[in-house]
């Protein structure tokens, strides 16, 4: 035998050796998850049933503001009063101070804000509403806005003290003939906005303030067709719209009395004339003051067409119809 396999021969020996005289380990099986018999879970708990959320007919409004103290009344700024679905339409309401009983309301939808301060002072509630006005946004949007309006502060009567059966509306210019638009028009002529919240109220007026606003789109924009169609979208008189956002459109017997003022202007002395006429036409009492001197929507400073004079004369009609 040669050396080299000697060699091998002993080292086999030594490592058999060796692996006999090892322990003998036992393998230890896998842990395995318990199987889980059906009955053996526990039963859970009975869940509480919740009952569903009873959903309001009223919109979703920001809060209503506290109200700041001014000079000479109590302001409420920015109210949230409806939604047309994407843009909150906000007004600001202000009340006389130390009012003792419900209050008379008038909706300002433009006019001079010189003249907001004598009606709160001789004991109105003024709203001055925002409303979404042309070219952006198209008739009858603003009409849906300031009925919805009206809504809103029959609903919360009682929260800012107002007399909810004693409501008017004043404006002049676009303020003017939409004054006169909420004046004459109720469900019928399909301008209510109702979906924009409060629909169980009325958006009815019981008095109307109109200065040197449009009655007749036709006679009021005769000589102004390009203007009709880029303010209003009206490209043709034969248009229903032309009609339909014509306040005269509208007059019936139980539209609320008007006060109707024009300034010296033969247009809107002539816009002026036709609301008067389609008014008293259906027995609507009416008061038409055309004022020597005055310019569109401005009062003369002398005469008897000046601002303080109307002011008097204006509460005096108000006062006949709403207190």
């Amino acid at each position: 035998m040669k050396l080299h396999q000697f060699t091998l021969l002993v080292l086999a020996i030594f490592l058999f050796a060796a692996c006999a005289n090892a322990p003998t380990t036992t393998p230890v099986p896998p842990t395995l998850a318990p199987t889980i018999i059906p009955t053996q879970i526990p039963p859970t708990s009975t869940p509480t049933l919740i009952p569903p959320t009873l959903v309001s007919n009223a919109p979703l409004l920001t809060p209503a503001p506290a109200p700041r103290e001014i000079a000479f009344a109590k302001s409420y700024l920015g109210v949230h009063y409806c939604t047309d679905g994407a843009t909150p339409l906000k007004m600001t309401i202000l009340t006389p101070k130390n009012l003792t009983a419900p209050a008379p309301v008038l909706i300002h939808t433009k006019i001079q804000y010189e003249f907001i301060r004598p009606f709160v002072e001789h004991g109105y509630i003024v709203a001055d509403v925002d409303w979404r006005e042309p070219p952006t946004n198209k008739l009858p949007a603003g009409v849906e806005d300031v009925k919805c309006a009206i809504r809103y502060l029959r609903a919360n009567a009682e929260k800012y003290n107002l007399d909810p059966n004693h409501i008017g509306v004043f404006g002049c210019s676009r303020g003017g003939h939409m004054a006169a638009l909420v004046g004459v028009t109720d469900e019928t002529a399909n301008m209510e906005g109702g979906e924009f919240g409060f629909e169980n109220e009325s958006s009815r007026v019981q008095a109307v303030a109109m200065f040197d606003g449009i009655a007749n789109f036709k006679t009021n924009y005769a000589d102004a067709a390009g203007e009709l169609n880029e303010v209003h979208g009206i490209a043709s008189f034969d248009d229903p719209m032309v009609a339909r956002l014509s306040p005269i459109t509208y007059a019936s017997k139980d539209d609320p009395p008007f006060f109707i003022l024009a300034s010296d202007s033969e247009g809107w002395r002539a816009e002026a004339e036709q609301m008067q006429a389609a008014l008293k036409a259906v027995n609507v009492p009416v008061t038409y003051v055309p004022m020597q001197d005055a310019t569109h929507c401005k009062f003369p400073f002398s005469g008897d067409y000046t601002q303080e004079k109307m002011v008097e004369r204006l509460a005096k009609f108000f006062d006949a119809h709403l207190k």
